[in-house]
């Protein structure tokens, strides 16, 4: 939709800025002048650019403009960068987080999320699919398999931190702590500090045989308390990523999401489902359960999960729960590439 079909003068003129600033990232991406000792290639300098920008634009639109915006958005990448997506993106989306993103409330960070997802919602599908063989490989002891599907969404789309984490647990069953050790040091070698490191170190420590769930708990508590560079904010979002544990207030969960959002789209979306999980407990919050089901019915994204989240808040509702997949991986693949 043009942005001249978004009502209100300060309103469109807050849109058209925005536009502005995401075709100046573009413009960059594509100019070929020369930068003298430039280390980081422009395809990361790129992605890390989007994903900041996206956190900045969440705060300046109406939550009534994220759809449009982020449907444009998508056009003008597909049809401006048709380069990018030959290159790979590896790590390019687990760079570090941007710890001056503005904060929202938690009814628009799920709205802002559900159009992002929206928008990207073949991507999501396709790793669905790929997720679903994952599954069923590691539930039948095919744990090769499950780390060959795995290489796969590498290649597709790069390195996400829940499957950094899965790989490690599927490292260990293979091939015990020397295999998931070399894994982890690889990762660990991407980027000399920040969250990457943080969490692929500590997540194959909660791996290993000798860690027993209370020690990995009491001793992951500690070193995220006494971590002297994480705000608070972060140190939820490091007890959620390391121990799955989510906060009991909505300021709390937005911090989670919004801290999320430094990351790709795959990260972002199965935090998103983990959050929208949560908030079907709280009967307490009518107002946010609305807004759930209002996502929900946006991004018609098929997972079951989300299917059995609707079933819950809205049981008058009929509604058939998807099949969840059982193709082999190598059908699942080609349907991936296609």
């Amino acid at each position: 939709m043009l942005s001249t079909e978004i009502s209100g003068d300060s309103s469109t003129q807050t849109y058209l800025e925005q536009q502005h600033r995401l075709r100046g990232i573009i413009a960059d991406f594509k100019s070929r002048r020369f930068v003298e000792k430039r280390s980081v290639p422009p395809s990361r300098r790129f992605r890390t650019g989007l994903n900041e920008l996206y956190l900045d634009f969440r705060s300046k639109l109406a939550p009534s403009q994220y759809f449009d915006f982020l449907d444009w958005s998508q056009e003008m990448l597909t049809s401006q960068l048709s380069d990018l997506s030959h290159i790979p993106t590896r790590y390019d989306n687990l760079t570090g987080i941007f710890p001056k993103a503005p904060v929202l409330e938690l009814q628009n960070e799920l709205r802002w999320i559900a159009a992002r997802i929206r928008s990207e919602n073949e991507k999501i599908t396709k790793f669905l699919v790929l997720k679903a063989l994952v599954e069923r490989a590691t539930l039948e002891t095919n744990y090769s398999g499950a780390v060959a599907a795995l290489d796969a969404l590498h290649e597709a789309y790069g390195a996400t931190l829940w499957s950094i984490q899965l790989r490690l647990a599927l490292d260990q069953q293979i091939g015990g702590i020397e295999q998931q050790k070399k894994y982890s040091a690889q990762v660990r070698s991407v980027y000399k500090q920040g969250l990457l490191g943080f969490i692929t170190y500590h997540s194959s420590v909660r791996n290993e045989e000798r860690t027993t769930i209370k020690k990995f708990s009491d001793d992951i508590d500690r070193r995220i308390a006494n971590h002297v560079y994480y705000d608070d904010a972060t140190k939820s979002y490091m007890r959620y990523r390391l121990k799955g544990e989510l906060p009991t207030t909505g300021a709390q969960l937005a911090d989670i999401l919004r801290i999320e959002q430094s990351h790709g789209i795959l990260d972002i979306y199965e935090t998103f489902v983990a959050v929208l999980q949560e908030l079907v407990r709280w009967n307490h919050r009518k107002d946010l359960q609305a807004v759930v089901l209002a996502c929900i019915e946006d991004i018609n994204t098929p997972d079951y999960r989300l299917e059995k989240i609707r079933l819950a808040l809205n049981p008058a509702k009929i509604t058939t729960l998807p099949q969840r997949s059982s193709l082999f991986i190598g059908r699942a693949l080609l349907r991936l590439y296609s």
